[in-house]
């Protein structure tokens, strides 16, 4: 019985020793050319000054993940949003690409140019290859 009381007590001791905040000695002195120097290490035949340094505790972090998924969509979603909508643009640059002839193309100064039929066949092999792409995974 009592070496169980104790084994209890030095066991109760450990976790009060590890619970608490920890303590740093450090060591401070001044050189002979007046620079002065910090140390963990208890320096020789030097006089020297201590402070006792408290370690912060760890930072709380908080789980908001759980808030996070119910406020906002998650990243497949967007994807697959995103995906389902360039798959809608991507058939509606090629059916208008295949419907008329006279295709204008717009750039990002708001300059119109008329495609050419070398660039209308560019611009509609690019189109296909962004249906291929873009509605496999949405049809």
């Amino acid at each position: 019985m009592i070496k169980q009381l104790a084994f209890s007590f030095f066991i109760f001791m450990g976790c009060i020793q590890t619970c608490e905040a920890k303590i740093k000695t450090i060591y401070t002195w001044q050189d002979a050319n007046g620079v002065m120097h910090y140390s963990q290490m208890m320096p020789k035949g030097i006089d020297y000054t201590t402070m006792d340094i408290r370690e912060p505790a760890p930072p709380v972090i908080e789980k908001v993940e759980s808030e996070d998924k119910k406020s906002s969509p998650s990243l497949l979603t967007d994807l697959d949003k995103q995906t389902y909508d360039n798959c809608k643009k991507s058939q509606e640059n090629l059916r208008v690409l295949a419907e008329f002839d006279d295709v204008k193309l717009i750039d990002e100064q708001g300059n119109e140019t008329l495609l050419t039929e070398a660039d209308k066949a560019l611009h509609q092999q690019l189109a296909e290859k962004k249906v291929k792409l873009y509605c496999q995974t949405t049809l």
